[in-house]
């Protein structure tokens, strides 16, 4: 597949990068300082933009099967990044989307998520509202999307062994792998079980 990536100089879109190269996929990767990949691959595209740039995010789309987004940042980039990217991928033939939140959005049941937990750390309430913000565009839109809600991401070598649940906070999930949550992802886009879900996932 030919997929734009969305946060690729970062935590886990290095990781994803390379396995999506070493997948066989054609990776075109939108990024504001193409100088800071530090790859070369003959089907590696770097693409200069800004996420916050809804122009620029348009542009980039045509040409792929798919989006993949690592974004994170501060709130206003979590959501204004979201927001600009729906809408341009609402207004193209580009449908599937997997991007990568964080396990406070995620069910405990019908009524609370983990971040309404009185334990849930404060200092990540209010990026944890901006991806509230950001799955709540997901929603409404008509987009094929997953979204990935890991816990703390760590280092560390691919494993494959890891748990996933969709639409509800596994139990005891601290940690994760960036190679394991690449190697979901890349899993989803070639096999997608987890089309307008959100998704648990956990060492």
């Amino acid at each position: 597949m030919n997929v734009l990536l969305l946060g690729a100089t970062g935590q886990l879109g290095r990781p994803l990068l390379r396995q999506a190269l070493a997948a066989g996929h054609g990776v075109s990767a939108f990024v504001r300082r193409p100088e800071r990949l530090d790859l070369a691959h003959p089907r590696l595209r770097a693409v200069r933009g800004d996420a916050l740039d809804p122009a620029g995010v348009a542009a980039a789309l045509p040409g792929h099967d798919a989006v993949l987004s690592t974004l994170g940042g501060s709130p206003d980039v979590v959501t204004q990044g979201a927001r600009h990217l729906v809408a341009a991928m609402q207004g193209s033939a580009v449908r599937r989307l997997i991007a990568v939140a964080a396990a406070g959005i995620l069910p405990l049941d019908d009524r609370t998520l983990v971040r309404d937990l009185p334990t849930f750390p404060a200092g990540f309430r209010e990026v944890s509202a901006a991806h509230l913000r950001a799955y709540e565009l997901l929603v409404a839109s008509d987009l094929e999307w997953t979204l990935l809600c890991p816990p703390a991401l760590v280092g560390g070598a691919l494993t494959g062994r890891y748990r996933v649940q969709a639409e509800h906070a596994l139990s005891d999930a601290r940690t994760v792998s960036t190679e394991d949550a690449a190697h979901f992802i890349l899993g989803e886009l070639t096999a997608p079980r987890f089309v307008r879900m959100r998704v648990a996932i956990a060492s």
